[in-house]
C-alpha cells in the first residue's frame, strides 16, 4: 500500500523570508555605530599618527583647525610617532581626541528675545567658577564681584542651590573627550536659535553650548562683559573649596 508522507516543504518555503529577515536583522544590530571624532590638525600634521595599528590619520583639505573623521563607537587605540600605544573609547556622541593635551572649557551661549518654536535647554544664570592654567581664575560676573566674594559665595553649604555647572573645564589629560556641547572647537555659534515660548510671553532665553580651547576661551572671557579673569590669590583655598563642591 503507497502512503502519503507529509513534507513540510511549504512550511519550509514559508520560514525562508522570515529566516532572512532575521538575518537581516541580525546583521543590522550588529553593525557598529558610526561617530564624528575630531583631532587637531597641528598634531596631525607635525606627527604620524597611527589609529588601530592601520589608519594613518591625514589632515583634511576642507578642515579648518581640527579634522573630523568617522569612528565606530567603542575601544579604540592611537600612536604618535611608533610610540607607546594608548587605548581611548569612543561615545556615541563622538567628541574630541586630545591628542594635544589640552585644557578645553565648554561655556554657555545665552540667547534672548528669541520667539520661535523649540529648544530644549535650562536658563543660564550663574556658573561655577573655573581654575584654568598659570594660575587663572575665571567667574561669571553675575557670581561674585571679587575673589574675596568668591571664596565666601564658595563656603556657603547651600551653594548648589544657586550656582550651576554650566561653565565646565576639561582637564588636558583627559585623551577623548565625549561630546556634550552645541557647537564644535570649529563651528561659530549661530546667531539665533529657536525656542518655545507662551504667547504671552515677550522676552525669553535659552542656551546653546560651545567648547574650545582654554587659550581661546581666556581671550574670548578678557573681552566679553560676562567673565572676570584674575590671577588665583589664593590657589590651595580656591582648589579645596571647588573640590568640595563638587562632591
Amino acid at each position: 500500500m503507497r502512503k502519503t508522507i507529509c513534507t513540510d516543504s511549504v512550511g519550509s518555503i514559508m520560514l525562508k523570508p522570515f529566516a532572512f529577515l532575521f538575518l537581516m536583522i541580525l546583521v543590522v544590530s550588529c553593525k557598529p555605530k558610526i561617530t564624528d571624532v575630531s583631532i587637531s590638525n597641528e598634531i596631525i600634521s607635525s606627527s604620524k599618527v597611527v589609529l588601530d595599528d592601520t589608519l594613518l590619520l591625514k589632515v583634511l583639505p576642507e578642515s579648518l583647525k581640527y579634522t573630523t573623521i568617522p569612528l565606530s563607537v567603542g575601544v579604540h587605540s592611537v600612536t604618535i610617532n611608533g610610540g607607546k600605544k594608548e587605548s581611548f573609547k569612543v561615545t556615541e556622541e563622538g567628541g574630541i581626541l586630545n591628542l594635544g593635551r589640552q585644557e578645553f572649557v565648554i561655556f554657555p551661549i545665552t540667547y534672548t528675545n528669541t520667539t520661535t518654536d523649540d529648544v530644549n535647554h535650562a536658563i543660564v544664570s550663574a556658573n561655577y567658577p573655573i581654575l584654568l592654567a598659570d594660575s587663572l581664575v575665571v567667574y561669571n560676573k553675575d557670581v561674585a564681584n571679587s575673589q574675596a566674594e568668591l571664596i565666601q559665595l564658595l563656603q556657603n553649604e547651600n551653594v548648589k542651590d544657586f550656582l550651576n555647572r554650566d561653565l565646565i573645564k576639561v582637564p588636558a589629560d583627559q585623551l577623548f573627550i565625549s561630546k556634550s556641547w552645541d557647537f564644535d572647537v570649529d563651528q561659530n555659534p549661530s546667531d539665533s536659535i529657536s525656542v518655545k515660548v507662551k504667547s504671552k510671553d515677550t522676552k525669553t532665553h535659552g542656551f546653546r553650548s560651545k567648547i574650545t580651547d582654554a587659550q581661546s576661551f581666556l581671550r574670548h572671557a578678557k573681552l566679553s562683559n560676562e567673565y572676570e579673569v584674575e590671577r588665583v590669590e589664593n590657589r590651595q583655598q580656591l582648589e579645596s573649596l571647588l573640590k568640595k563642591s563638587e562632591e
